[in-house]
């Protein structure tokens, strides 16, 4: 499915330095329920704030589905940006995307994806958030070739064996999440209160979360070094004229001037 899927919920986790007191009444005020709350993992069916260990706080959202997700998003934005809120390099962005109606196979297939794909992805973050250079989103084959990972993926019979794999929640996919609240947390992103990154990091995990109902291939080639974006868009068949809607297509290319950015940075 190369366009939006407006029925797969999903959820952000966007940490943030500043008053969270005066992010929940900007919130309230924009029609939009939000509460300050002691630190927990319950999931609510409004915004909560909550204390956050690595960065300060944390504005987690309830299910979110479709446009109407996205417009809570947005304003949520908008609320971060008027309290004066900030973010530095130990913040991040978290999104959970619903995966209670995958086989173990498409589970595991998003592991496989990410695993192919990782070094890419990296190209769209800053160096805070690439491989090995934070705490709280490692890499899914760290010190192990991609291919050997690939391999363990290979073997997974049961759900379980993935979390025998990565044991702790600290890596750019979380399984642990799955776990608790049936997801795939993606925790690479760096910290912003920007709505189109948030957007557009939102549609790309997604499509990776749909590519993942279909045949992946666990072999590992290297992309190269001039067209790594273009191998992310051939294995999730992100090309407009294969398929890919308007609205992915734009995705893909605003990937594309941040990566250029990020190069010259």
């Amino acid at each position: 499915m190369t366009k939006f899927n407006e029925n797969r919920t999903f959820g952000v986790e966007i940490e943030f330095q500043g008053s969270r007191e005066e992010v929940a009444r900007l919130m309230n005020l924009k029609g939009v329920a939000t509460e300050v709350e002691e630190y927990n993992h319950t999931t609510k069916g409004y915004w909560k704030l909550v204390t956050d260990a690595s960065c300060g706080y944390e504005l987690v959202s309830p299910i979110l589905k479709g446009r109407e997700g996205l417009r809570q998003l947005k304003i949520a934005c908008e609320a971060l940006k008027e309290a004066g809120v900030t973010v530095d390099r130990r913040c991040g962005l978290h999104v959970h995307h619903d995966v209670n109606d995958y086989s173990v196979k498409q589970i595991t297939n998003i592991f496989a994806l990410y695993v192919k794909l990782e070094e890419t992805i990296d190209t769209l973050m800053p160096q805070s958030r690439r491989r090995n250079n934070n705490t709280y989103c490692q890499s899914l084959f760290g010190y192990r070739s991609q291919q050997d990972i690939l391999n363990s993926l290979k073997e997974v019979k049961v759900v379980e064996d993935i979390g025998n794999i990565w044991s702790s929640r600290y890596v750019k996919v979380n399984f642990q999440s799955y776990i608790k609240y049936g997801t795939v947390e993606f925790r690479q992103h760096s910290g912003t209160t920007e709505f189109e990154k948030m957007y557009n990091w939102i549609l790309l995990t997604q499509q990776i979360v749909e590519r993942a109902q279909r045949t992946v291939k666990y072999s590992y080639e290297e992309a190269p070094s001039n067209t790594p974006l273009l191998t992310l868009q051939r294995m999730l068949k992100i090309i407009a004229s294969q398929g890919a809607d308007e609205e992915i297509a734009n995705m893909a290319n605003w990937f594309r001037g941040r990566a250029k950015q990020l190069a010259a940075a």
